[in-house]
């Protein structure tokens, strides 16, 4: 069914969008409630650092069409406005996920997360801007990058141990060894 009402938006991700492509689905629970219509560069003037802006095209209807209890129908763009926020208030975020490990085809994923630090949306802005999360996979990187530094630190202090006790102990363990 074509869709009548599309809002358009940007995220902005500050991790590698590899895989990624125009038309790609933004899938929401298992249905599909927009795609990717754009992927660029852009610089946070601010900080001089790059983010990744991609563009999406969503289906706002499609998460109001049917409102629990009520019937299916059209709603106003001032209601479709006020789910979302409230959706977004609620912990709703933008997410990079992995469709087929494969050929590491990704999509956007958009999920509720608890502890997601306060967004809004700012309707009032050229392309209203969805917040958005890190990916699992930069988080699972990022967590295999510290274990394996506290693996290190562990390793080096071992290390120090066996040396402190070759050269102390076994010498004192060879002279009550020959007592």
């Amino acid at each position: 069914m074509p869709e009548t009402v599309v809002e358009k938006f940007v995220l902005h991700f500050r991790e590698s969008v590899r895989g990624l492509t125009v038309g790609a689905p933004i899938d929401f629970r298992g249905i599909t409630v927009g795609e990717v219509t754009h992927i660029d560069f852009a610089l946070d003037q601010k900080s001089t650092d790059f983010a990744v802006a991609v563009d999406i095209d969503l289906y706002p209807e499609r998460f109001t069409r049917r409102a629990k209890g009520g019937k299916p129908g059209r709603m106003a763009p001032k209601i479709t406005h006020q789910a979302l926020d409230q959706m977004v208030a609620k912990g709703l975020r933008a997410q990079l996920q992995t469709g087929n490990l494969l050929s590491g085809q990704r999509f956007i994923g958009l999920e509720f997360f608890a502890n997601a630090s306060n967004g809004q949306i700012n309707w009032q802005a050229a392309t209203p801007e969805l917040p958005t999360q890190p990916g699992v996979l930069d988080s699972l990187q990022q967590q295999l990058e510290k274990t394996v530094k506290v693996l290190q630190s562990t390793l080096s202090s071992a290390d120090k141990l066996l040396v402190r006790v070759d050269g102390e102990l076994v010498p004192e363990l060879s002279r009550t060894l020959q007592d």
